[in-house]
C-alpha cells in the first residue's frame, strides 16, 4: 500500500553593501531594488500573481493603502514567508509584510528597499496592535517571540527593533494623489526622494464588551505536562495528543457555556477593525518616532550577511534517521521557510537509470545529501552491518530554528519505513487558507491526469496493489504502472497536499506551536 506521512509545524504565536547584494537576484540582471529574491516574489513560478495584484492597483499609494488596510499582523522575529505567500494570506511579521509591499513596488519598477531601526511607541498603543488588554503582557509578547532592542522607556512607552519599507517615488506628484505625470525614479534626486512606508503598523477599533471574560481563566499546566501519565496526581484524562491552544480553547468554551452561554469564544476574541488609511496619499512620515539609527537592505541576505547571528532567514533541516544509529551521511537538507512557504520538500526512493535513490526533492528536483546504490543499499552501524531494504524501519528528525538566542525546535518522527513518499511542510505563518485552495487546485488537476485504480483480485500483480490508469478505462490492466513506479504521479497526488494537510504536534506552550 501507497505509504505517505505527512510532517509538520504550525506556528500561531511566533544601508549595506551593495556589491554584495548581486548574488540575491533570482533571476537576471543585476538591480538590487528591482530584483526578486526567495523572499521578494513577483514574476518567478507563482509570483505572477503578485505582479498582477500590483498592476490592477497600479499606483504606490494604492498598493501601500491594500497592504497597510488589509494586511494582519503577527508578532514573531524574522523572515518566515515569501510575498507570495504574505501577499495572499494577507498576514505576516513585520519582514514578511515589507517583503510582499516591496514585492508589489518592484513589480511596478518602484525601487524599493527595507528599512530596520528601534522604534518607540506607547505602550497602549502596543497593546491595540498586538489585541491584548494588559500592557505588560504586550510587551512580554515581543520578549517571548525574540523580538530585539526592547526597552521599556518612562513607564508609558516601549521601545523595540522593527522593520519598514523604503520606496523611491516621485513624491511630489504620489503625495498630491497623482500618478499621471510621474516621473520614473533611478535616483534620489529632484522630486524623487525615499519614503517610508509601514504596511505592517495598524491601530484597531474593538468592542471590548467580552474581552476581559477569560482574564481569570488559568491554563493547567500540570495536566498538560502529563497528559500521558495517567500515575501522576496531576493527570487529567481526554488530555493525550492535545496541544496547548485546542486545551485551553476547550477549556475556556466550557467555562463560556457554564458562566456566559450567549457568548461564544469569537465574541471573547474579538480581532477588531482596524482603522484604515484611505487618503489615497502617500505618508509623510512614519506613524511612530524612529530612536537611533536606522539600517538599510536590499534584502533578506543583505540583512543576514551584516547582522551576524540576528539573522533574518529561518531554516527547517529535515533529516533521516536509522533507529539506534547515528551514521553519517543519511539524506539531509535544509532549506528556508520562505522559501517553503510555495515550495514542497519530500523525502523519498526513486530510481534515476537504474540507481536506486534514496533522497530529499525540493519541487520534484534532488536535493541535499542522499543513498543510492545500483543494488542493495548496506550501513556499518556500531560495527554492525545492516542492510537497508524497502520496509526497514527508519525515522525523521526535522527541526526548525526559532527565535534568536533559542534552540531549535526539534521533533523525531519514529515508525516509519526505508522507501516511503514522505512529505515535509511547515505551517504557521508558512501556511494560510490561500495555499489550502491552490494546494486544492493542484490536487484536482492531479486527479484527472493521473487517475488511480486499484488491482483488487490480483489480475496484473499483487491484489491491492494501486496503479496509474495509463489508458483510463477505469481498471487495472497490463497498460498501467504501478503508483509507487511512477514518480511524477505521486508528487502530483501527494505533493499538492503538502500546504493543506500539515500534521505532527510539537507540544512546547512557549512558542504557542500547534498542529495544524
Amino acid at each position: 500500500m501507497f505509504n505517505r506521512e505527512i510532517l509538520g509545524f504550525a506556528f500561531l504565536l511566533l544601508v549595506f553593501g551593495i556589491n554584495q547584494s548581486y548574488a540575491s537576484c533570482l533571476t537576471g540582471g543585476d538591480d538590487v531594488q528591482l530584483c526578486e529574491t526567495k523572499e521578494i516574489l513577483y514574476a518567478t513560478g507563482e509570483g505572477g500573481v503578485v505582479a498582477d495584484k500590483a498592476a490592477t492597483l497600479a499606483s504606490v499609494a494604492k498598493i501601500y493603502e491594500y497592504m497597510r488596510n488589509n494586511a494582519e499582523y503577527a508578532p514573531y522575529q524574522g523572515a518566515r514567508s515569501s510575498s507570495v505567500n504574505t501577499v495572499l494570506g494577507m498576514r505576516g511579521n513585520d519582514v514578511d509584510l515589507a517583503s510582499g509591499l516591496i514585492a508589489m513596488l518592484r513589480a511596478q519598477g518602484i525601487r524599493s528597499r527595507y528599512a530596520e531601526g528601534d522604534i518607540r511607541i506607547k505602550k497602549s498603543q502596543l497593546s491595540n496592535w498586538l489585541g491584548v488588554i494588559d500592557t505588560d503582557l504586550a510587551v512580554a509578547i515581543l520578549r517571548d517571540q525574540g523580538i530585539q532592542h526592547i526597552a521599556e522607556v518612562d513607564g508609558d512607552y516601549v521601545a523595540f527593533q522593527h522593520v519598514w519599507v523604503e520606496a523611491l517615488v516621485d513624491y511630489d506628484n504620489y503625495r498630491a494623489g497623482n500618478t499621471e505625470t510621474s516621473v520614473a525614479c533611478a535616483v534620489e534626486e529632484g522630486s524623487c526622494k525615499w519614503v517610508s512606508l509601514d504596511p505592517s503598523f495598524k491601530l484597531k477599533v474593538y468592542k471590548d464588551t467580552y474581552k476581559s471574560l477569560l482574564k481569570n481563566l488559568s491554563f493547567n499546566y500540570g495536566a498538560y505536562y502529563n497528559a500521558e501519565n495517567p500515575s501522576s496526581p496531576e493527570y487529567v484524562q481526554g488530555l493525550k495528543n492535545k496541544n496547548p491552544l485546542e486545551i485551553f480553547e476547550e477549556q475556556a468554551m466550557e467555562y463560556l457555556r457554564v458562566n456566559y452561554p450567549s457568548v461564544t469564544l469569537e465574541d471573547v476574541i474579538d480581532q477588531g477593525v482596524i482603522v484604515k488609511d484611505e487618503s489615497g496619499l502617500l505618508p509623510a512620515s512614519l506613524p511612530y518616532e524612529v530612536v537611533g539609527n536606522v539600517a538599510r537592505y536590499d534584502s533578506v541576505s543583505d540583512h543576514d550577511t551584516q547582522a551576524g547571528n540576528v539573522a533574518w532567514t529561518k531554516y527547517l533541516t529535515s533529516t533521516m534517521r536509522l533507529p539506534g544509529c547515528s551514521a553519517i551521511g543519511l539524506p539531509s537538507y535544509t532549506v528556508s521557510l520562505a522559501e517553503l512557504s510555495i515550495k514542497q520538500l519530500t523525502l523519498t526512493m526513486f530510481e534515476d537509470n537504474g540507481t536506486k535513490i534514496f533522497a530529499h526533492r525540493l519541487d520534484n528536483t534532488q536535493v541535499g545529501s542522499s543513498i543510492s546504490a545500483s543494488g542493495s543499499i548496506t550501513f556499518i552501524c556500531n560495527g554492525v552491518s545492516t542492510v537497508v531494504e524497502i520496509g526497514t524501519p527508519m525515522g525523521v528528525e526535522v527541526s526548525i530554528e526559532a527565535a534568536p538566542g533559542d534552540d531549535p525546535i526539534t521533533v523525531k518522527y519514529e515508525n516509519l519505513t526505508f522507501g516511503g513518499y514522505y512529505l515535509i511542510a511547515s505551517g504557521g505563518e508558512t501556511s494560510n487558507w490561500t495555499q489550502v485552495k491552490r494546494a486544492y487546485n493542484k490536487l484536482l488537476a492531479a486527479n484527472e491526469q493521473y487517475p488511480i485504480v486499484v488491482d483488487t483480485d490480483g489480475t496484473i500483480g499483487v491484489a491491492g496493489t494501486a496503479y496509474v490508469d495509463m489508458n483510463a478505462n477505469g481498471s487495472a490492466d497490463a497498460g498501467d504502472t504501478k503508483l509507487l513506479d511512477d514518480l511524477a504521479a505521486q508528487d502530483a497526488l501527494t505533493g499538492g497536499a503538502a500546504v493543506c494537510c500539515a500534521s505532527g504536534i510539537l507540544h512546547k506552550a512557549k512558542r504557542r506551536i500547534a498542529a495544524l
